[in-house]
């Protein structure tokens, strides 16, 4: 029925019956409703279809970027990401004390693959990591690269998209690059916080030892982006409690989740900074 995610917006003005259509991406669905009234006569018939899944395929990029203070460079940012037909951005959230940026983007696998591909290299020419502070634990620029699957997509296929993204920011840019959680190739990898251990600045003194080499780029630091951790997850909830106190150790002293909850939620985590 619908190709692209930009034609849907096209079907939309051609269509002068009054049709009422919406996208909405929530996980695994992605639903083009359309009101059978609205078709006129004619194509009714193919208005019939009340409710069908899209045919395409969908990934969700999430990708986050320590910068969240000057908006100037976050457009730019977004620019890069905008200029691949066919990707759309659902949501930038930029927090000044994180000094940080979170941009939720989806399309088919190689166009979010490509743009997050140009949001890092923008991120590179832009942010220098000699200059960056903010509360968020992080090691680049670009600090993290996550793919989710969401629509017609394995997660086989965002661990293969990771690993190419991942090859070609590590040989392009020469940006030290991590695979985490289900593109990980080493177990310990896993865990982003494990890759994250000692952030930029802690990385940037140990990331020449074999231990920390990274799985793609030189084995060294680049000299204003840092590294960047690129991975494949389920989709992820995530949000910050601020306590008012700044002693780290309370943050760290805060009840684990329970073996209750921990059953329901198997992935849940927590961490303090």
């Amino acid at each position: 029925m619908f190709r692209g995610i930009g034609e849907w917006s096209s079907y939309h003005s051609a269509c002068k019956g009054g049709l009422s259509l919406v996208y909405a991406y929530k996980y695994d669905l992605v639903w083009v409703m359309a009101s059978l009234a609205a078709f006129p006569d004619e194509r009714r018939s193919e208005g019939a279809v009340v409710l069908r899944r899209a045919e395409m395929k969908i990934v969700e990029c999430v990708p986050n970027f320590s910068e969240g203070r000057r908006m100037d460079v976050v457009e730019r940012i977004l620019d890069a990401i905008r200029s691949l037909e066919g990707v759309k951005i659902l949501d930038s959230s930029s927090d000044a004390s994180h000094n940080r940026t979170v941009v939720t983007f989806v399309g088919e696998p190689q166009g979010v693959k490509e743009a997050a591909f140009r949001a890092a290299q923008m991120a590179a020419e832009l942010i220098d990591m000699e200059n960056h502070h903010g509360e968020h634990p992080r090691i680049g620029a670009t600090d993290v690269i996550p793919f989710t699957p969401i629509s017609d997509v394995t997660m086989d296929e965002c661990v293969e998209m990771a690993r190419e993204l991942g090859q070609e920011i590590g040989g392009k840019l020469s940006i030290p690059v991590f695979l985490y959680e289900e593109a990980a190739v080493k177990p310990e990898r896993k865990n982003l916080a494990k890759v994250r251990r000692g952030e930029y600045e802690g990385l940037k003194e140990v990331i020449s030892q074999p231990e920390r080499h990274p799985d793609f780029g030189p084995a060294r630091m680049h000299p204003t982006a840092g590294a960047t951790a690129v991975g494949a997850r389920p989709p992820l909830v995530a949000y910050n409690i601020n306590l008012n106190t700044s002693d780290l150790e309370i943050a760290k002293l805060l009840p684990k989740p329970s073996a209750e909850a921990a059953a329901v939620i198997p992935a849940s985590r927590q961490w303090g900074f």
